[in-house]
């Protein structure tokens, strides 16, 4: 399977599927926003106008609307590497496939944070496979990548292999 897998075209369905995802989570924030705006009027028109109500505003957006921004980016620059050839494209890749990997045990690790923090146990955050509010693109989407890496390891150990080793007799 991965002998004849497109590195350019795996990489951009990623970046697509990647896009796709944070722009679903931008959408998904919105109508929650919109709803919570809907609770606080329907609050405000039962007890009257004088009604105050307490919103927490985190100074940025979502955690998982951050790191699936930057696994979009990263995902930028690996499609972009994937245009290029030889050295420079494999320097890309490295770059590029350390970076989505780094957010995503970042992001792993982000669950463990809340529940330390909250004093609580982990099972009572929204996640998935431990990724704090995550989806199934989500995993999909690390699932890719472990197979663009794959296929980047494989590619090198062919190109190792064909090239020509060791010290010629003359």
């Amino acid at each position: 399977m991965l002998k004849n897998l497109s590195i350019k075209r795996l990489t951009l369905t990623v970046l697509l599927a990647a896009s796709l995802n944070f722009g679903w989570g931008l959408v998904r924030g919105a109508l929650d926003q919109l709803a919570l705006e809907r609770e606080r009027l329907r609050l405000s028109e039962e007890y009257g106008g004088d009604h105050y109500t307490v919103s927490h505003c985190g100074g940025g957006p979502p955690t998982e609307i951050a790191l699936r921004f930057w696994v979009g980016l990263f995902l930028v620059i690996g499609f972009i590497g994937s245009r290029l050839k030889g050295t420079r494209q494999t320097v890309v890749s490295v770059i590029s496939l350390s970076g989505v990997t780094f957010i995503y045990l970042k992001w792993w690790s982000y669950v463990f944070v809340l529940a330390r923090n909250a004093e609580i146990p982990v099972a009572r955050i929204n996640h998935l496979a431990y990724l704090a509010y995550g989806n199934y693109l989500d995993l999909a989407i690390a699932a890719a990548t472990a197979l663009l890496i794959a296929t980047h390891l494989r590619q090198a150990l062919q190109r190792f292999h064909e090239a020509p080793h060791g010290v010629s007799s003359s």
